[in-house]
């Protein structure tokens, strides 16, 4: 779960970093005995050391219609869904003896309708996937993304019209400057509603206990 693999990381981790800083979803990690660990101990170990870089993903079908924070009814321009994140272990001595964490990427793209049936590695009926998986677009613009190209990256958001023109970028932030996700951030469904929705998904991740 390090490097350039893709770790297996409780549903519930995934749900704190849909609402709390990255330290404080680490510390919500609990050990075999049910205790709170530091924020080292998501990171592989190997002996004495430790990798600094973690990646994870996760596929999800959202409801088609949600509310954001201020009470806002959102509907989804599609249902199903892709959210990947990189985090880095920051041991500089200004961090205290735990360790900081630092975010790489975060994207939240669409997967096509028309590629569901490669991604659900379920025994599924074709009636039951199109009922579950709409959408209001062609488009294959992404809801949160990340721009490397210049000296720092940047996590962009990006303006969820749910049409075949795809989104216009409302916002962008640097990546170093964050202590949590971009979507833990996000309350106005009128310019992200499909992520607000799946910030809605992820966080009952951790009250369904999944």
């Amino acid at each position: 779960m390090s490097g350039n693999q893709t770790c297996s990381m409780p549903s519930f981790f995934f749900s704190s970093l849909a609402e709390i800083p990255f330290v404080d979803a680490a510390m919500s990690v609990r050990d075999e005995n049910g205790r709170a660990t530091d924020v080292k101990s998501i990171f592989h170990r190997s002996g004495n050391s430790t990798d600094n870089v973690i990646t994870m993903e996760a596929e999800m079908i959202v409801p088609e219609a949600d509310i954001d924070d201020p009470g806002q009814n959102a509907k989804a321009s599609i249902t199903f869904l892709r959210y990947s994140i990189e985090l880095g272990l920051n041991e500089n001595e200004d961090t205290g003896s735990q360790g900081n964490i630092q975010l790489f990427k975060e994207e939240l793209y669409r997967i096509k309708k028309g590629d569901a049936s490669k991604h659900l590695l379920f025994p599924h009926k074709k009636s039951w996937r199109d009922s579950v998986i709409t959408t209001a677009s062609k488009g294959g613009s992404p809801f949160i993304s990340t721009d490397k190209s210049g000296s720092d990256d940047s996590i962009k958001i990006h303006q969820d019209r749910g049409d075949n023109k795809g989104g216009g970028r409302t916002g962008s932030v640097l990546a170093k400057n964050l202590t949590k996700t971009v979507l833990s951030t996000l309350t106005n469904a009128a310019e992200t509603r499909t992520a607000i929705i799946a910030k809605r998904e992820m966080q009952s991740w951790r009250a369904s206990g999944i």
